[in-house]
């Protein structure tokens, strides 16, 4: 959501857990949205009936995915990159899909080439990290931090595990 208001886009972000939309307000989302409402009369609203030009989808599930794909302007664009898991599945219409010309990609990991600009950015907080770090824990409570992290709920957003602190 930060790298795409850095590139100049106004986002409108989805979430279904209320802190996170406050976060996602704070590091510059335009709007929030909950997830639960209606998403397509939403984001049509704000675009002018338009829909958005593109859907960056973090969530997996059918619901996220017919929200983004709804949501996107004749033309529009969804990018999936939270589906990492084989057997993880969604419906879409493809006549629909096919006769608004929408454009379905998938991405599971940054390319080399953009890995120097991903570390000048952090680096010259451009794109804040710290506000995303909930927890920080030693090494050796790895099996806690992954299972903190394993699924959305308040109060935990990134986890950093830490060489060398006391547990």
């Amino acid at each position: 959501m930060q790298l795409a208001v850095w590139a100049g886009a106004e986002v409108l972000a989805s979430d279904p857990i209320p802190e996170r939309r406050e976060i996602s307000r704070l590091l510059g989302a335009h709007a929030v949205l909950d997830p639960k409402g209606d998403v397509k009369a939403e984001v049509r609203g704000a675009t002018g009936g338009r829909g958005a030009d593109c859907a960056l989808l973090a969530a997996v599930g059918p619901v996220p995915f017919l929200q983004a794909v709804q949501s996107t302007r004749p033309g529009g664009r969804v990018m999936i990159f939270a589906a990492t898991a084989p057997g993880e599945t969604a419906e879409v219409d493809l006549g629909e899909l096919c006769s608004s010309e929408k454009e379905i990609l998938t991405s599971y990991s940054s390319s080399i080439e953009v890995q120097d600009l991903a570390a000048e950015l952090v680096f010259k907080r451009e794109i804040r990290v710290r506000e995303l770090i909930t927890h920080r824990l030693p090494l050796t409570r790895a099996s806690e931090a992954v299972q903190l992290a394993s699924e959305a709920r308040p109060g935990v957003l990134k986890i950093v595990l830490e060489m060398g602190l006391p547990s």
